[in-house]
């Protein structure tokens, strides 16, 4: 049975002639602790700074040197496919003093739908302004299908995040300016994922 390709991978390497084993093909394993970790680039910086803003964190999520880490919740990863939805705890913040406060919480990896996002809610001076597109997904070159299990480990390396449209209208809304703009790419994200072993086909 041959394999879609899914839209997560598809945009860094396109696979031809994959063959899955059907009982393969249904391996969607749950995902139940691990981290994304999100370097944050010079990008980011040249958008706050200029405004007096930086990145806080929102916990359990720890923020250290330029790098967030959040804490998985919960989620399941489709290995053949590619599909992914991933919830993680905490978040974090855009700040400054004597300015408005956003949090995004609550972020999903999502690579079910036709683009792969990283959502978030958006809760701006404690109100919620409700569930954004964060960033548009771009795994790294190279990525293949079906994704490999070491063990009960899933890793995925070198995602790159670009800020979406919606967050950046947000942005510019919220704080009065038009310097936000969509498209950027502003980190790199690692995946490292335990799985369930009682989720297994084969």
């Amino acid at each position: 049975m041959g394999m879609r390709t899914h839209p997560f991978v598809s945009m860094a390497v396109v696979l031809s002639a994959v063959l899955v084993p059907s009982t393969f093909a249904q391996n969607t394993v749950t995902a139940t602790s691990g981290s994304a970790t999100i370097s944050f680039s010079s990008n980011m910086s040249s958008f706050l700074t200029p405004l007096g803003l930086s990145v806080g964190q929102v916990d359990p999520t720890s923020i250290s040197h330029g790098n967030a880490t959040l804490t998985l919740a919960t989620g399941v990863v489709d290995l053949a496919s590619g599909g992914v939805n991933i919830v993680y705890s905490g978040g974090f913040t855009i700040e400054g003093a004597g300015s408005t406060t956003i949090r995004f919480q609550n972020l999903t990896i999502d690579t079910t739908g036709n683009t792969p996002v990283m959502t978030a809610i958006a809760v701006v001076n404690n109100q919620i302004r409700g569930r954004y597109t964060l960033f548009d997904l771009t795994p790294a070159a190279g990525t293949t299908l079906p994704f490999t299990l070491h063990g009960v480990n899933w890793t995925l390396n070198g995602v790159q995040l670009a800020l979406d449209t919606s967050t950046t209208t947000l942005l510019n809304s919220v704080y009065g300016v038009s310097q936000f703009t969509g498209g950027v790419n502003i980190a790199t994200m690692n995946l490292a994922t335990k799985v369930s072993s009682g989720d297994w086909t084969y």
